[in-house]
């Protein structure tokens, strides 16, 4: 295999990533081998590099490609960065944090092999969602409430199913307030994409293609956000807990 360094220090003593004449990357990086969450297979590595090393990469691989990859590329760079946003919207929210959650299926790297195994009627992985569910129990030890609304229609989609077995009961059980909204013979007026409401002043739009991939993450700082306290009020008033829906279906 030859590799072509896309970025990381000009010497080989600093975290680096590669391009392989495979068409792969390879991380060069200090080994991780205890973290939480992190859970390898015979014959894996994992390694921790600076996150502005990963950026430069896709930058990298970005002006290097044809325009549909640079627009690929770049999107999923701005796309990481907006991400780090929001993940400090978590440890930084005073009081609350909720989201609206309706598209039909999500379309997630990291969850395509638990997908594969929950189709494939495999038993569910010991540990999956652990880092969420770490932050759900910081978040509620330090007094605040986390919760969400999760729209169903019928049929339930393939990732409805899945979360609903795999997903949203180990959210509750750490400690995340999540309803569930069946939207059948209503005619309610929702929005068509997923937001995270944080302190009832802050809200973060999750926008999504059809295919269920993530095309953006908005944070709106206008500070009238009446319309989004409208939609939480009108979702959570036609929701009902999980052990409640189950019980109806």
């Amino acid at each position: 295999m030859r590799l072509r360094k896309v970025s990381g220090c000009d010497d080989d003593e600093c975290p680096a990533v590669y391009l392989s004449d495979r068409g792969t990357a390879v991380i060069q990086g200090e080994r991780v081998t205890e973290a939480e969450g992190l859970t390898l297979r015979k014959g894996e590595t994992a390694v921790e590099l600076p996150p502005d090393i990963l950026l430069d990469a896709v930058v990298a691989l970005a002006e290097s490609g044809s325009a549909e990859t640079v627009q690929r590329l770049t999107g999923g760079a701005e796309v990481l960065v907006a991400g780090e946003r929001l993940r400090d919207r978590f440890t930084g929210c005073e009081r609350s944090a909720w989201r609206f959650e309706c598209q039909p299926t999500y379309t997630i790297a990291r969850e395509q092999e638990n997908l594969r195994r929950f189709r494939a009627g495999e038993p569910k992985p010991a540990g999956r969602n652990a880092s969420w569910h770490a932050r759900v129990r910081s978040l509620v030890s330090a007094g605040k409430i986390i919760g969400r609304v999760r729209t169903v229609r019928r049929p339930l989609s393939e990732y409805q199913r899945y979360q609903l077995a795999w997903g949203i009961p180990g959210n509750i059980e750490a400690g995340e307030d999540i309803r569930i909204l069946d939207l059948a013979d209503l005619d309610l007026d929702l929005p068509s994409h997923d937001f995270w409401l944080f302190d009832e002043s802050l809200v973060v739009d999750l926008n999504f293609r059809p295919d269920g991939t993530l095309i953006d993450i908005d944070q709106r700082e206008d500070p009238d956000l009446t319309q989004y306290l409208k939609w939480r009020d009108t979702a959570l008033d036609n929701a009902v807990p999980l052990s409640e829906w189950d019980a109806r279906t």
